[in-house]
């Protein structure tokens, strides 16, 4: 069945079919290359060749899977797990390319945290950057009693200066089990390898399987971050997302050094690698997009994938269908995240200057509701791209998710006109991060249980860097009293 860029999740115990997620079109032949190495054992050895565009350097060999311990989890009692961790900087050839990329206690990617449900985590971070700040977020935990220690820069706390240090610490919810991850939240720093998996497990799980390992699957980029992001931002690139070099896994992949060119020469070298992992035993495989822009396709040759959960425990399987649509309520906007809300001008209105807005002209969103409230939020994309859109501290129920197919499905997109109803209200899928289609929508229900500022936000880094950022608030005061005192000092708001 081929890919189209709508699915729908159903119950996991639909017959096994193949497993198809969204892929950009430039990354295509990566991802042949990805499959490849998940169905061939390869012997790993390095062949160094010279090329005008390039230098000759030493590629870091290593094994791509890592190995996990369910066994040392699922059946102990709830305890404290403590980590130190430093974060530095260091010149390394992850794809044979060299480049700085962060180190986090001299590895990268950084440690994977294995937990289960129920464990408070300790983890003192240091800065030893030399003139950058930092800040950790743990993604897809809904950090429940823990909203300071989101790590979300500019919303939960202030960034962790040079030299200094700070301790994040927080406990996993009895109910939360699954694949997440960390990552950096300051500034770009994932997309240069800031990142590093975090597995939690559901206590007294049955084994079903007899290996499990991880997956940390991601675009990569030559170029620092900020680089891409200044490209990103200037005119001459239209509005056009950047396009990665390379992909990697868990940190290592292969970058063909004759693309190389003159113009812009790296220091490369030509390197195979190891086999994602070898086993004849049926095996759980964990998988992280750890990437700043591109979906990716996974597949094996010899052997089948059935998806059995996505974005933490929700139990199902993947299957590309027809989507389901979304109803409306009245064709009337209650609120824009997308668009500045404004309130019309006392009649008469003969102009308005629209060279900058009237601050008292803005009109905020906020309903009055008594606690919890059950809330639909509704995603609109006018873009001709797709956007993954995460949600710090919920996860929610994807009700609809549509696209307008228009003329040969490059149509417009009005999102003020009916489209068909057919939301889903029985067996909704839950996840933290949704992709809403290009130029349509989705439908999303929370319960709106978990007071604090929770950052909503596009997970590609270069639409995050140039604004496409909002925050929910739920409960409490807006002065977000009672933040820890640590983290109220790394804004010098302490004592």
């Amino acid at each position: 069945m081929p890919p189209t860029e709508d699915a729908h999740l159903l119950d996991y115990r639909c017959p096994r079919r193949s497993l198809l997620a969204r892929v950009s079109k430039w990354s295509v032949l990566a991802l042949l290359a990805l499959a490849t190495l998940l169905a061939l054992p390869l012997l790993a050895y390095t062949r160094r060749q010279r090329h005008p565009g390039f230098v000759v350097g030493h590629g870091d060999g290593g094994q791509l899977a890592i190995g996990l311990h369910p066994e040392r989890h699922v059946w102990r009692e709830p305890r404290v797990l403590v980590f130190n961790w430093t974060v530095t900087k260091g010149m390394r050839t992850p794809d044979g390319v060299e480049k700085m990329v962060y180190l986090v206690n001299d590895l990268f990617p950084g440690p994977t945290i294995e937990a289960r449900s129920g464990d408070r985590i300790i983890v003192d971070v240091a800065n030893r950057l030399e003139n950058e700040t930092l800040a950790l977020h743990w993604h897809g935990l809904q950090m429940k009693g823990h909203n300071a220690m989101d790590g979300a820069v500019g919303i939960t706390q202030c960034a962790i200066q040079p030299g200094r240090s700070f301790v994040y610490d927080f406990t996993i919810g009895d109910d939360e089990h699954g694949t997440f991850w960390w990552h950096g939240h300051s500034q770009l720093q994932r997309g240069d390898g800031l990142f590093g998996g975090l597995v939690v497990y559901q206590p007294g799980g049955e084994r079903a399987v007899e290996d499990e390992v991880l997956l940390l699957v991601g675009d990569w980029f030559h170029r620092s971050q900020m680089d891409v992001l200044a490209w990103f931002a200037h005119h001459g690139s239209l509005g056009n997302e950047p396009v990665p070099d390379s992909l990697l896994v868990n940190g290592r992949g292969r970058f063909d050094c004759h693309k190389a060119v003159p113009a812009r020469p790296v220091v490369c070298s030509q390197q195979h690698l190891d086999p994602v992992f070898r086993s004849r035993r049926r095996t759980r495989v964990r998988i992280v997009n750890t990437g700043s822009v591109a979906g990716f396709t996974l597949a094996v040759e010899g052997g089948w994938l059935r998806a059995v959960a996505v974005d933490g425990g929700c139990r199902t399987i993947v299957l590309y269908i027809k989507t389901q649509t979304l109803s409306r309520f009245a064709n009337k906007p209650l609120g824009f995240v997308n668009h500045t809300s404004w309130k019309p001008q006392p009649q008469p209105l003969l102009s308005l200057n629209r060279s900058r807005w009237d601050e008292n002209q803005l009109v905020p969103f906020i309903p009055s509701t008594s606690p919890p409230t059950t809330v639909d939020l509704i995603i609109n994309n006018l873009d001709d791209g797709s956007h993954p859109i995460h949600l710090h501290g919920y996860s929610f129920h994807i009700l609809s998710s549509h696209r307008e197919r228009g003329r040969d499905g490059w149509g417009s997109y009005n999102p003020f006109e009916t489209p068909p109803s057919n939301m889903n209200l029985e067996d909704a899928v839950v996840k933290d991060t949704v992709a809403v289609p290009r130029r349509g929508h989705v439908v999303l229900r929370l319960t709106a249980g978990n007071p604090g500022l929770w950052m909503l936000h596009c997970h590609m880094l270069v639409h995050m860097g140039t604004g496409m950022v909002a925050a929910l608030h739920v409960g409490g005061d807006l002065r977000h009293e009672g933040v820890e005192a640590e983290a109220a000092g790394l804004c010098g708001l302490a004592g």
